[in-house]
C-alpha cells in the first residue's frame, strides 16, 4: 500500500510523538508510592466528621425523590418494586452526595479555558488543550494516558464561489465579528466541507431543497435534469455527507450547502448576538466523509492508524466523497436564489429568505466553484483518564466526549468536555474521601470527531480485544448543553437503567424528577436509537458494547460556526451554567450506579419488545416481507428477559460472594457481543451489528435490521431473504446466551 503524501502546514501540532503501549488497557495499576500522611490525615478527619454529624444528607437533597421513596419503603417494610432491576438502592445516598459536589462555577471555568481559541483537530491549539487535559486530570488523581494517531485530515487552501452569470458576484465566506463577543474576531478555519475533492468548474445552478433522495426524485418527476449542475442545497434533515453522496448518484457536478433562515435563522427568532439564532453571515462547517460506509481515518479502515502505519491510496479509500462540495452563508446564498429562474419550488420547499424560490434552469445562474484542499497526514491525540475499581478492576465503564471543534465549540463539544471534567473531578474527590467505585471507570477525550469520528474509531480498533473483554458499557456525551431540554438515546437494554437514574434526581426548581419532562402521554420515557454521528459508533456497531448517549438541547443557530462561543453559552444557551451542573450530576450518577451495582442493571426484556415493534413496523412498510420468524424470536427474548428481571430482583437481597458476582455480571454485559455479525454487513463490512447501523441515506439516522434493510434499499429481494436468514441465526445465538444467563440466575435464587 502506498503512503499518502505529506505537506507542511502552519497548523501542524508542535507536540512530540508518543509511542502508545498496546497492552496498557489491562494494566490497572494502583497508584504508585505511598499516600502522603497529609492526605491520609485529611481522609480520617473527613470520616470522623461525617460520623459526628450522623452522615446526614445535605439539606437540599432531603427532597431527592428516590431517597424519599426509599425512606417510605423502609418505614412500611415494603420491598423495592420489580422495576428496580438492579435489586437494591444502597448507593442512593452516596450518589446524592456526589451531585452535591458538582459546581456550576467549576464547569464554567473549564468551559472558558476550552473555548478561548479555535482548536480544529490537528492544530497547535488543540495540541495545547491536550496538555491542559492531561495536567488537569493528573491533578484530580487519575492515571492518564495519551494515544497518538496519524490520520488524513484535509485543510482548506482556497475556496471560491463566484457567480459569473447573469451578474457577477463573489461569496465573501466571511463570518462578521461582533463587538458584543470579541471571540468572534479570532481567526478561524475557512468555512469548508472536509474531504471534498479539489475542483475548478463552472456550471448552472439548481435548487434541490434538503438534498434528500426524495427531493432528487421529485425533481426528476418534474423533468429537472440534475446532471452536470451545481446543487444548491439547504442544510438539515439528513447528514451533509449523505447529501453529497445522493447528489453524486443523480449526476450533479458539485454541491453548495447553505443554512436557510427558516431552519435556524431570523425566522425562528432574534439572531446572535441579540438572540441564539444564526446570523446571516454564519456558516456551518462540517465533514462529508461517508461515515455510513465506515468512520475513522479513511486510509486505515479496521486497523488503528498509528504513526507510520501504511495508508490506502486515495482510490482505495471507500469513504472519501467524489463530489466537490462547499458551504456558504445565508447572505451569500441570497444573490444566487434571487437570480434563479425556472419553475417556482414545490410546496414545502420555500425557505425563509424573503424572495420567491425557483428551481433554476440550465441557462440563467452559472457559478464557478474553485476548491483546493491540503490533504496531509496529521497527528491527533486522544486522552484517557482511569480510576481503578476497588473490587472489580477488570470491569470497565467507559465515558467519552470529543474535544476538537470546528471553531471555539462552546456547545459542540466544549459543554461535553466541561461536563466530563466536572464529573471526573467529583468522582476523584469521592475516591480521595474513601468513597471509591467498585468497577474501573475510564474517561476519554476523543480527537478529530468532527472530521469523521476518527479518534474514538482508531482507539476502538486498537484496543478491540481488550474492550470486547472488559468494557461493561460506554456512555457518550457530545454537545452536552445547548439548551435546557434533556435528551437520551441508546440501546434498549440500558433504557430502564437511564429512566431509573433520572427518576432518582430531583428536577431542580420544579416538581418531580428529571425524567418527568421526558414522559409521553402513556408515561413512557422518550428514548432514541443510535445510528452514527458521534463517538459511540465504534463501540456499539463494531464491538457490540452497550451504549447510551446523553445531552440537553434547545433551539439555536450557531452550530459549527464562529458564533458558538463562551459568550453565546453564558448569555443564551446556559446562563449561570446551571444545565452544565445538571448534566455533570446526571453523568456522575450514571457512572456511579453502573460502577457500584451488585448486579448490572441490564434489561433484556426491553430489547425483545423493541425488536418486536421493529419487525411489525418493517412488515407494514415493505409489503410481502415475511419476518414472522424474527417476531417469534423477539417474543422469546422478551419472555426470557422478563424472567431474568424477576430473578435479578430476588438476587438483590442476597449476599453473593465476589467470585459469583464477577461471573454473573460478565455473562450480563457480554451477552450483547452475540449480536455481532462475524463478517459484517455485506456491502459495508466495517459495521458488524445485526440490529443497528447508520442509514446509508441519512448518515446519522438509525437503520434497523441492516442485513435486511440494506438489501431492500438496493431493491435486492434475494439478498434481503439471505439477510433475514443471517439475522435469525444471530438472534438464536443471542437467545441461547441470555437463556443460559436466565438458568444461571434461577439456580442462584434457589440456593
Amino acid at each position: 500500500m502506498a503512503r499518502v503524501g505529506r505537506k507542511n502546514h502552519e497548523l501542524l501540532p508542535s507536540f512530540q510523538r508518543v509511542t502508545v503501549d498496546g497492552n496498557s488497557w489491562s494494566s490497572y495499576l494502583l497508584s504508585k508510592g505511598k499516600v502522603s500522611m497529609q492526605k491520609t490525615l485529611i481522609s480520617v478527619l473527613f470520616l470522623m466528621f461525617s460520623c459526628l454529624i450522623g452522615c446526614s444528607t445535605p439539606q437540599e437533597d432531603k427532597d431527592d425523590p428516590a431517597l424519599k421513596a426509599e425512606k417510605g419503603r423502609e418505614d412500611s417494610g415494603e420491598q423495592p418494586p420489580e422495576t428496580a432491576i438492579d435489586g437494591n438502592r444502597r448507593h442512593l445516598e452516596s450518589e446524592a452526595v456526589l451531585r452535591q459536589r458538582v459546581r456550576a462555577k467549576s464547569c464554567e471555568k473549564f468551559a472558558k479555558e476550552l473555548t478561548k481559541l479555535p482548536h480544529v483537530a490537528g492544530s497547535k491549539r488543540n495540541a495545547e488543550l491536550a496538555t491542559y487535559l492531561v495536567n488537569t486530570l493528573t491533578q484530580f488523581g487519575f492515571q492518564v494516558e495519551r494515544h497518538v494517531y496519524e490520520v488524513l485530515l484535509p485543510y482548506p487552501v482556497h475556496v471560491e464561489v463566484e457567480m459569473v452569470a447573469p451578474v457577477a458576484f463573489s461569496a465573501s465566506l466571511r463570518e462578521e465579528p461582533t463587538e458584543l463577543d470579541l471571540d468572534t474576531s479570532n481567526k478561524a478555519v475557512l468555512p469548508f466541507n472536509a474531504y471534498s475533492p479539489d475542483c475548478d468548474l463552472t456550471a448552472p445552478v439548481i435548487y434541490v431543497n434538503y438534498g434528500r433522495r426524495e427531493d432528487f426524485e421529485r425533481l426528476a418527476a418534474l423533468g429537472i435534469d440534475c446532471r452536470g449542475k451545481i446543487a444548491l442545497t439547504r442544510y438539515g434533515r439528513i447528514f451533509r455527507g449523505s447529501k453529497a453522496k445522493i447528489a453524486a448518484e443523480f449526476g450533479a457536478a458539485a454541491m453548495i450547502l447553505f443554512s436557510d433562515p427558516a431552519d435556524d435563522g431570523f425566522v425562528k427568532g432574534d439572531v446572535y448576538p441579540h438572540g441564539p439564532f444564526r446570523p446571516s453571515t454564519a456558516v456551518e462547517r462540517g465533514s462529508i466523509l461517508d461515515i455510513s460506509t465506515y468512520p475513522g481515518d479513511p486510509g486505515t479502515p479496521g486497523i488503528p492508524s498509528l504513526p507510520g502505519e501504511d495508508q490506502l491510496t486515495f482510490d482505495q479509500m471507500k469513504s472519501l466523497p467524489n463530489l466537490p462540495t462547499t458551504c456558504i452563508s445565508q447572505a451569500d446564498a441570497k444573490p444566487l436564489l434571487e437570480n434563479m429562474k425556472g419553475s417556482t419550488v414545490p410546496d414545502g420547499w420555500q425557505g425563509g429568505i424573503p424572495i420567491t424560490y425557483h428551481l433554476g434552469d440550465a441557462s440563467t445562474v452559472r457559478l464557478r466553484l474553485h476548491l483546493e484542499m491540503d490533504y496531509s497526514l496529521r497527528l491527533i491525540e486522544n486522552i484517557t483518564a482511569t480510576l481503578n475499581g476497588l473490587r472489580c478492576p477488570d470491569e470497565v465503564i467507559l465515558i467519552g466526549n470529543h474535544r476538537d471543534a470546528w471553531v471555539h465549540g462552546a456547545s459542540d463539544p466544549g459543554s461535553g468536555t466541561s461536563v466530563l471534567l466536572e464529573a471526573a473531578r467529583v468522582l476523584a474527590d469521592a475516591k480521595e474521601a474513601g468513597q471509591g467505585l467498585d468497577r474501573t471507570v475510564r474517561f476519554a477525550f476523543w480527537d478529530a470527531e468532527e472530521f469523521g469520528i476518527i479518534g474514538s474509531t482508531e482507539y476502538g480498533e486498537q484496543f478491540a480485544k481488550e474492550l470486547s473483554k472488559e468494557c461493561v458499557a460506554y456512555i457518550n456525551i457530545d454537545s452536552a448543553v445547548s439548551g435546557p431540554n434533556l435528551r437520551l438515546a441508546g440501546v434498549p437494554t440500558l433504557a430502564r437503567f437511564a429512566q431509573d437514574v433520572l427518576s432518582s434526581i430531583a428536577n431542580e426548581g420544579k416538581p418531580g424528577s428529571l425524567v418527568d419532562p421526558l414522559l409521553n402521554e402513556k408515561g413512557q420515557m422518550r428514548y432514541g436509537t443510535l445510528g452514527s454521528g458521534s463517538d459511540y459508533t465504534v463501540f456499539l456497531e463494531r464491538l457490540g458494547i452497550d451504549c447510551i448517549d446523553i445531552g440537553s438541547g434547545g433551539a439555536h443557530g450557531v452550530y459549527h460556526s464562529s458564533y458558538d462561543t463562551y459568550v453565546f453559552m453564558k448569555r443564551f444557551a446556559d446562563p449561570g451554567f446551571k444545565q452544565h451542573k445538571v448534566m455533570a450530576g446526571v453523568l456522575a450518577t450514571m457512572v456511579s450506579r453502573l460502577a457500584n451495582s451488585e448486579i448490572l442493571p441490564f434489561d433484556f426484556k426491553r430489547l425483545g419488545a423493541d425488536l418486536l415493534q421493529t419487525q411489525k413496523r418493517m412488515e407494514a412498510r415493505y409489503k410481502n416481507l415475511d419476518l414472522s420468524e424474527i417476531g417469534e424470536l423477539a417474543n422469546h427474548v422478551t419472555d426470557v428477559g422478563t424472567k431474568i428481571n424477576q430473578a435479578m430482583v430476588k438476587l438483590g437481597s442476597m449476599n453473593l460472594n465476589l467470585e459469583t458476582r464477577l461471573l454473573l455480571n460478565r455473562r450480563i454485559y457480554q451477552a450483547s457481543r452475540k449480536l455481532l455479525l462475524k463478517n459484517g454487513l455485506e456491502e459495508r463490512p466495517w459495521y458488524k451489528h445485526a440490529l443497528w447501523a447508520p442509514h446509508p441515506d441519512k448518515g446519522y439516522g438509525t437503520e434497523d435490521l441492516p442485513t435486511i434493510t440494506d438489501a431492500l434499499l438496493a431493491n435486492d429481494k434475494n439478498r434481503a431473504q439471505d439477510g433475514a436468514t443471517e439475522l435469525v441465526n444471530v438472534l438464536r445465538a443471542y437467545l441461547n446466551e441470555i437463556d443460559g444467563l436466565r438458568q444461571h440466575l434461577e439456580r442462584l435464587t434457589e440456593q
